[in-house]
C-alpha cells in the first residue's frame, strides 16, 4: 500500500462550504488537507454539478505539497495593505490608490478632536428678485 499523498482543498470560487466524496468530507474552512493519491485522483474528477459532469468545473484543487506551497504564495502576496477605518486609501482621479494620506492620523489626535462635531456647511440663499 502507498503511503503517497496528495493536497486537496475545495477551489476557492466554489460557493460550498463542504463536500463529500469517495468516503472523505473536504470542508472549505479546513483550507488544505492531505489525502491518499488513489482517493486524490478521484476527487480531481469530482465536477460541480452532476447534470453536466463533463462540461461543469471541478470541486477540488488537487496538487502536490510544494505545489499547493506555491499557490499559497501566490494567493499572499498583497500589492499593497487595505485601508483602515485611521488610515484610509486614497483613490486618486485614475483610480490608483495612494498609500499616504494627507489626513490626519486618528491615532494621532486627542479624543475631542476626534469626538468634536464639525461645523455644518451653511446653506446659501439665491439672490434676486422673483419675475413674475
Amino acid at each position: 500500500m502507498s503511503s503517497e499523498t496528495r493536497h486537496v482543498r475545495i477551489k476557492p470560487s466554489n460557493k460550498r462550504e463542504s463536500h463529500s466524496a469517495y468516503g472523505v468530507t473536504i470542508k472549505k474552512g479546513d483550507g488544505w488537507v492531505r489525502v491518499p493519491i488513489g482517493i486524490a485522483a478521484r476527487l480531481a474528477q469530482e465536477p460541480m454539478s452532476e447534470q453536466i459532469p463533463g462540461g461543469s468545473a471541478k470541486v477540488f484543487d488537487v496538487c502536490t505539497e510544494a505545489e499547493a506551497r506555491a499557490i499559497d504564495k501566490t494567493e499572499r502576496k498583497v500589492t499593497a495593505p487595505a485601508g483602515t477605518v485611521a488610515k484610509p486609501r486614497l483613490v486618486g482621479p485614475s483610480g490608483s490608490a495612494e498609500a499616504e494620506s494627507d489626513e490626519p492620523d486618528l491615532d494621532d489626535l486627542d479624543e475631542e478632536e476626534v469626538l468634536a462635531p464639525r461645523a455644518a456647511p451653511q446653506a446659501t440663499k439665491r439672490g434676486g428678485k422673483r419675475r413674475g
